[in-house]
């Protein structure tokens, strides 16, 4: 009904129709306005929000980027923070992470794995002719093999225990 007289559409609904098609801003307003509405035949109501759809899908999309950057950024703060060679005297356990959280923007801190309690993972610097930067090591499982050796009296070799 919209782009036509106000006047026309008002007569149209208090005849009374069977399918409306409207801007939800043009049904509020004869809802509120127009004397007489009749809605007891409607059968079909389409309300046409199209131009605000896309703007609300854009606004999501937007709001969604501005939400994971915020998240790695967030991640980003309490990596290098993890990382700091001062980190044992501003220990991360003792960090308020709700507060570093609301400062970037999170009414709940997001989830990030620091492994601070292992050694699994830890980065080592790399050995050998030149090479810079740091690897992965991996955790070497190693275990102890204990052999009993009988000492026979003509043996001569000590064993120290």
């Amino acid at each position: 009904m919209g782009g036509s007289n106000r006047s026309a559409e008002a007569q149209k609904l208090t005849n009374g129709i069977n399918i409306f098609v409207a801007t939800s801003g043009r049904l509020l307003d004869h809802m509120q306005n127009t004397p007489g509405f009749m809605y007891k035949n409607l059968q079909c109501l389409v309300i046409d929000e199209a131009d605000r759809i896309l703007d609300l899908e854009k606004l999501i999309e937007k709001n969604y980027f501005l939400h994971k950057s915020a998240q790695e950024a967030y991640k980003s703060y309490i990596r290098a923070y993890d990382s700091h060679s001062l980190k044992q005297i501003f220990d991360v356990n003792n960090l308020n992470l709700p507060q570093v959280a609301l400062s970037f923007g999170f009414k709940v801190p997001p989830f990030v794995d620091l492994n601070v309690s292992s050694h699994d993972g830890k980065l080592k610097k790399r050995g050998g002719g030149g090479g810079f930067g740091y690897q992965k090591t991996k955790k070497v499982e190693k275990s102890k093999i204990f052999k009993h050796i009988s000492k026979k009296t003509a043996d001569r070799r000590q064993f120290s225990h």
